[in-house]
């Protein structure tokens, strides 16, 4: 009798501990700037019809949608696709800087965005939410987290195709979380 019982709470707690592994969510996976700037870029090749047609022609610049460089992201990145994830940066506006719900999100902070720009692979779109109050410009590094997507250049998101990545449904973190 004593074995039956010890088999039965044996069995309960392996169910049990079965069950909150199923309705846990699952904890945010780190993202680091680190891994984000691994991604190189490689100008898209030009078609053999473009090659054919400028043989003995002066060099024309291409198309803006024709030049744009293509990301190509690491391996350890490309499984993160998405994936809940949590990454800690500087602020740059998106939107108006005191009531924002999109915002960039880069490795280094800025005295001035356009003077010193972040490398293409250093910065991060971030939405936030439609829960999350809007955030106020700060100096100070914040903590989000959210659904990492890379770039897809035949997406039909015109905003997110501006950057190689966006989070989406982020949240801001408190700090010591």
């Amino acid at each position: 009798m004593k074995s039956f019982q010890t088999a039965s709470r044996i069995y309960l707690f392996s169910l049990l501990c079965s069950l909150s592994a199923i309705a846990a969510p699952e904890a945010p996976l780190p993202l680091s700037f680190d891994l984000l700037m691994k991604t190189k870029t490689k100008e898209s090749p030009p078609s053999l019809g473009q090659n054919m047609a400028s043989l003995g022609k002066p060099k024309t610049p291409k198309p803006p949608d024709e030049s744009e460089p293509t990301p190509v992201f690491a391996e350890e990145l490309k499984k993160l696709e998405g994936k809940q994830v949590r990454i800690t940066g500087f602020v740059a506006p998106y939107q108006d800087p005191d009531n924002m719900t999109k915002l960039l999100l880069l490795n280094a902070g800025t005295g001035c965005f356009f003077c010193n720009p972040p490398q293409e692979s250093g910065i991060v779109f971030i939405r936030l939410g439609a829960k999350e109050k809007p955030i106020n410009m700060d100096n100070d590094t914040i903590t989000v987290e959210g659904t990492l997507h890379l770039l897809q250049p035949d997406s039909k998101d015109d905003e997110a195709k501006q950057f190689f990545y966006t989070i989406d449904d982020a949240k801001v973190i408190p700090a010591g979380h």
